[in-house]
């Protein structure tokens, strides 16, 4: 029985080393979607969702096993419509995104190359506009609200993400399809003491390829 146990666990070991590092590699992709983007805060009330895009370029960087980072550079569109007894209006905030996520890709036993994922992990943005436009008492208002504007936002942007999703072969590259919510750690203001900060949930889908390192 010892034998037996030794002979396995050798035989356990070599297939364990013939077999590639599982994910090992880089893969750079492209990704867009939607964002359903909100205000949230103490000094804000009587919003609703306001549909965006977000778009851009990923690189997933895995040593092999289960683990990898992803940094990513994405355009998004956030902000909120706002409602008031008087009128509505549509507050377009957009930015600049570089998340940097941690991402877990686990091996599903008889899996036919289906891959899920889960990650998360900061993203800071950098403004890229602001803008309110809408009705107040029957009259229209269209006014920026950037970076040394009359109302001033942010330069910057501190969130933290987490999402999950999941991927599979397409040709010679990998498709995936994935959601995540953005909770927003920063004032998106410039004014002292005003609570008001970014949500948002995303639906993305991606195509990504592994280069010849």
């Amino acid at each position: 029985m010892k034998k037996f146990a030794i002979v396995l666990s050798l035989a356990g070991a070599s297939a364990f080393a013939a077999t590639p590092a599982f994910g090992q590699g880089i893969d750079l992709g492209l990704k867009g979607g939607v964002n359903f983007a909100k205000l949230s805060g103490d000094d804000i009330e009587d919003v609703s969702n306001r549909s965006g895009f977000a778009v851009g370029a990923f690189l997933n960087v895995s040593t092999g096993g289960f683990f990898s980072i992803q940094p990513e550079v994405l355009f998004s569109q956030k902000g909120a419509k706002l409602q008031s007894e008087d009128g509505e209006a549509t507050m377009k905030l957009s930015y600049v995104e570089i998340p940097v996520l941690l991402k877990v890709s686990p091996m599903l036993v008889g899996a036919t190359g289906f891959k899920p994922f889960l990650y998360a992990g900061p993203v800071l943005g950098i403004s890229a506009g602001c803008s309110i436009s809408g009705e107040d008492e029957g009259i229209s208002v269209d006014v920026d609200c950037g970076v040394g504007d009359f109302i001033d936002t942010k330069s910057t942007d501190l969130s933290a993400v987490f999402g999950a999703g999941g991927s599979f072969a397409v040709g010679r590259g990998t498709f995936s399809v994935e959601a995540r919510y953005g909770l927003g750690l920063s004032d998106v203001f410039d004014v002292e003491d005003m609570d008001v900060k970014n949500r948002a949930i995303s639906v993305l889908v991606g195509y990504s390829i592994r280069l010849g390192l």
